[in-house]
Parts: C-alpha cells; sequence; structure tokens
C-alpha cells in the first residue's frame, strides 16, 4: 500500500503529530512526505527532512494523499487517490471558510468521537467519510517512573500560554489550595511563539506577582522530547483545566509516566480521559470562545467559574496531603491508558482506514 503524507514536520503540536505518525506509518506501507513550510523537527527526525525533499519528484501518482493541517486550509492534495484531510480543532463552530474547506476531501479524519460529532454537526458531510483516528504517546520516552515521596508537591502545566489552556486560573486555584508555608510547587512550561514579547512577560508577571509567585516557576521551552520527560517524571501532577483541546499531548504524555492528572470533562480529550485515570472537572456551561488575540468568538467553549476553580484547588490539596503521607500512588489506570494510544496504534487505524477507502 502507498500513501501521499503532507504535514509539518516542526516542534509545534501539528509537528510532532506528523512526526510521528510518518514514522510509524512507513514501518507498515510505502509513504511520500511533503513538508508543509519549514522543516524544524528535532534531531532524531531528520531524516523526514530528505525524504520530504524528494516528494515533488517521488510521489504516489495513484495513491491516497493524507493531509495534516489546519481546518481552513484542506486543499492542495498530491495523487491521484482519495484525498484525506486530517485537522485537529478545538471549537464547536467552524467559519464558512472553515466549512467550505472541510466539505472539500474524499474522507476526513479526527482525533476524537466529539470531533467526529462537531463536523456532522456543522459540515455537509456523511457520517461513513468521517473517520475517528485518535492520536499518541511514544511509550519509549514517556514511561512510568517512580514516585518520591518526600520534598514539595510539584504541580506542572504544558502548553502554550493561552485562556482557552486555563491559564488564567491556574495559578488562582493554586493560590486558594495553599499557604505560603506549603512545602509546594507549580511549574509552568508555557512559551507561545505567536504572542509577542511584552505578552509573555504580562503572563509571567501574573503568576510571579500573585500570592504565592514565589512558588511558582516558569520554565524555557523543552525543544526535545526526552527533555519534556525529564521534567514530567519529577513532577507529582499534571493540571489542564482547559475550555477546549483539540487533542492533549502532554496530557496523555503526563498519565504515561503514571502521575496524576487533574483535567476538565470536555472536548477532544475525553477520548482518554475517564473518573479511572483523572481528576475529573465537570463543565457545564458555554460561553462565546473570545480571547481578544486567538478566539474572537466564532464558535464556543466551555465556562470555568469560581466552584470549579475551587476544585481544582481541593484536587491539589488532596494530591499534596496524599504525599505529605507518603502515600500518593502511581497512575496506574493512566499508564494502562497510553498503552492503548500509542503512535503505533494510530498507524495502525490509518491503514486499516486506507484499506476500507481504497476497496
Amino acid at each position: 500500500m502507498q500513501l501521499n503524507l503532507i504535514a509539518p514536520f516542526n516542534k509545534m503540536s501539528y509537528g510532532y503529530v506528523g512526526c510521528f505518525l510518518y514514522e510509524e506509518l512507513n514501518k507498515l506501507i510505502d509513504v511520500k512526505a511533503q513538508c508543509i513550510r519549514d522543516f524544524n523537527a528535532e534531531e532524531r527526525f531528520e531524516y523526514i527532512n530528505g525524504d520530504s525533499r524528494q516528494f515533488g519528484l517521488t510521489f504516489h501518482h495513484n495513491a491516497p494523499c493524507l493531509k495534516i493541517w489546519h481546518q481552513f486550509d484542506m486543499a492542495g492534495f498530491t495523487g491521484k487517490g482519495p484525498s484525506i484531510g486530517f485537522p485537529i480543532f478545538e471549537l464547536n463552530k467552524f467559519n464558512d471558510l472553515e466549512k467550505h474547506n472541510l466539505e472539500y476531501p474524499d474522507h476526513l479524519f479526527v482525533t476524537s468521537k466529539w470531533a467526529k460529532n462537531i463536523i456532522l454537526e456543522n459540515v455537509d458531510r456523511k457520517e461513513e467519510s468521517v473517520h475517528v483516528v485518535p492520536l499518541g504517546v511514544d511509550r519509549g520516552i514517556f514511561k512510568g517512573s517512580n514516585f518520591l515521596n518526600d520534598g514539595k508537591t510539584r504541580f506542572v502545566n504544558f502548553g502554550k500560554w493561552e485562556v482557552r489552556k486555563g491559564h488564567d486560573i491556574i495559578g488562582e486555584a493554586f493560590n486558594r489550595a495553599f499557604t505560603i508555608d506549603d512545602d509546594v510547587e507549580l511549574v509552568l512550561f508555557t512559551t507561545n511563539f505567536f504572542i509577542r514579547p511584552h505578552q509573555h512577560k504580562e503572563w509571567c508577571d501574573f503568576y510571579i506577582n500573585s500570592e504565592l509567585g514565589s512558588k511558582i516557576k516558569i520554565g524555557k521551552r523543552l525543544d526535545i522530547q526526552e527533555q519534556v520527560y525529564n521534567v514530567m517524571k519529577d513532577m507529582d501532577c499534571g493540571v489542564f483545566p482547559a475550555r477546549a483541546e483539540g487533542w492533549n499531548l502532554e496530557l496523555l504524555e503526563m498519565m504515561s509516566c503514571g502521575k496524576p492528572v487533574i483535567t476538565t470533562n470536555v472536548t477532544a480529550h475525553t477520548e482518554f480521559c475517564t473518573t479511572e485515570n483523572s481528576m475529573l472537572i465537570e463543565l457545564e456551561d458555554m460561553e462565546l470562545a473570545f480571547d481578544g488575540q486567538f478566539f474572537n468568538g466564532q464558535g464556543d467553549w466551555y465556562c470555568i467559574d469560581d466552584a470549579h476553580i475551587d476544585q481544582i484547588a481541593e484536587y491539589m490539596k488532596t494530591v499534596h496531603k496524599l504525599k505529605q503521607e507518603n502515600n500518593l500512588q502511581q497512575n496506574t489506570a493512566g499508564i494502562e491508558t497510553a498503552k492503548k494510544f500509542t503512535w503505533s496504534n494510530s498507524a495502525q487505524t490509518i491503514v486499516q482506514l486506507l484499506k476500507e477507502i481504497t476497496e
């Protein structure tokens, strides 16, 4: 079987999806890759750069083409086979440009059942043309680690600065949960390349100048997956109170490391978050998705109100209490979940769907 794959290959979320899927698909079928924009992946993926440079000369004429990219740009496929778009989106509605693009490919792959339902509610497509392909985690890197039930309790969040990801309320929950006398720490890896330096400073000041700012650390971007793991293995709990998500790679990676996680029970990560593997925050109401920068009200996301912030704080207190009692346990349910959501399984799902699509 042959496939033309068009994707970004870089150190952003879409880029990692492209790299890992290419790597695993290439073990199963004959894949020709084309890089969207400039190649900028980890050194371990450098061989993809050489492959993608040859794409214009060696693409498969009659193969299907899979494009992993934004929902507003689903044109530009290669080859005479079926066109398959793979957008990763967060909101429950699309604008006219997005609908126009999402109606174009012969098939769509989406990350979750939630995303499939959003497509079918908003886009003129037949149900049999929309397929769920969950994303994955590299279990070779993000493996279970032992807990050290001594020292301070460390909470961590990964994800670029955004209101959507709950960065406006994580600090407030931390401040409600603890006092200056508690042996705790909140660590944030939240670099956002799409904001300006003064905006990054505003976010940093928002945390550092808060009541427990002396217990908050803001780390620099980690460009290598092993570096991310080295941080995660030393943390006690991940905090991901997103109003909307297209998947959330780092949340699954924290689970794969066996770490407890606090997260919202909404949108795409409902595909892998359960009451067994996560401390869930139930969000009920929705509001216009507006932050004045990335989202301007074209769709809705979930509201996080005062009671939800209190719930996050209570979960944080519970984690801290367990650690102080030398009783914080490995998230074994999270590890078992991660074993099901590997990049290898994602690639196998794609290959099986390609067989069905091309029969």
